[in-house]
């Protein structure tokens, strides 16, 4: 699975302006935006292996993702390096972010569906199995979705407070400090 308009978080990958792809946005208030969106990965199991009527969500993984296409900067921002650095980093830091919370976000998604199960459907194994991934998938979404509207949305608007969006180095660094140790054993 290759796209070349997705970063995956990697602890060696920095991002970069020229990964800011999209037009700026004239109406926003910001000079830079980061869209970072979960990949969601569910396990399924079902209720018997031999003739499955249920399946259940076990587990769910998530990864952040940054959106090339989606991300931008203002061209101002490119002419002075100060500001340009400064603001690079605290992007970099709501990837980060993402990362840190995304072990926590995958758990609270699994949360969601601890003793549910959902009727299968599908005329043959292949499309039970399908038809079982695909809805699996739409309900995980939908949960990562939620919890990344209200968890995920708290914690973002948090680092930009706290941090004055890159604006307070002594914040920031306190930051940049703890996102240094992910990926970390």
């Amino acid at each position: 699975m290759s796209d070349d308009s997705i970063i995956h978080w990697s602890k060696d990958q920095k991002l970069r302006w020229s990964d800011f792809m999209a037009e700026p946005n004239p109406s926003h208030e910001h000079d830079a935006l980061s869209s970072i969106r979960f990949f969601v990965n569910p396990i399924i199991t079902a209720d018997n292996p031999d003739k499955p009527r249920f399946f259940s969500v076990s587990k769910i993984t998530v990864i952040p993702e940054f959106q090339k296409k989606l991300s931008w900067v203002r061209e101002f921002v490119l002419g002075d390096s100060i500001m340009s650095k400064k603001l690079l980093n605290h992007e970099q830091g709501h990837f980060d972010l993402a990362q840190e919370y995304s072990d926590e976000i995958g758990k609270l998604a699994t949360k969601a569906f601890d003793g549910k199960r959902f009727p299968i459907r599908g005329k043959n194994e292949h499309e039970i199995l399908e038809y079982a991934r695909e809805d699996a998938l739409s309900l995980a979404n939908e949960q990562v979705e939620r919890i990344k509207g209200g968890f995920f949305a708290t914690l973002r608007n948090l680092y930009d407070s706290e941090t004055e969006f890159g604006s307070n180095a002594v914040k920031q660094k306190e930051y940049d400090a703890r996102f240094a140790r992910l990926g970390e054993s």
